[in-house]
């Protein structure tokens, strides 16, 4: 289970140009049970919110070029953007190492499934698409 709001817009600006624009919200997600030990946060892996513009011309009858781009802002979810260095304050790899452990910063928290355990580090991003369509016949 998860809600989240989508809005959008598309507008005919003449006969060859149409523009569009959308917001999707941060999806917030049930957490995870089976990957609560895994997953930052006790296994929440929410959607990150996005945004983005786009354009489509109608160059001919039969041919039209679309271009869009789109930001993800991955930053918002945990287990997505949290990189795997946290996992070095987690008490358990400190042990491990022994007398070369980092001092500073160790906390249950930083263990795999706690409230800043490793993730993908992923970073936000701009994304950019190009599309053509062409129609080869009425069929």
């Amino acid at each position: 289970m998860g809600w989240g709001v989508r809005v959008g817009w598309l507008g005919q600006i003449n006969d060859m140009v149409s523009l569009g624009a959308y917001y999707s919200s941060k999806t917030w997600m049930q957490e995870l049970d089976e990957y609560k030990g895994l997953f930052a946060e006790q296994g929440d892996f929410d959607i990150p919110s996005n945004f983005g513009v786009g354009i489509a011309i109608k160059a001919t009858p039969d041919l039209v070029i679309a271009a869009d781009i789109m930001r993800i802002q991955y930053s918002e979810v945990d287990s997505i953007a949290n990189g795997f260095s946290n996992f070095y304050g987690c008490p358990a790899f400190n042990i491990a190492l022994g007398p070369f452990a980092p001092t500073s910063n160790v906390s249950q928290s930083n263990c795999l499934g706690g409230s800043n355990g490793p993730g993908f580090r992923l970073e936000d991003m701009t994304v950019f698409k190009l599309g053509v369509q062409y129609r080869i016949d009425d069929q």
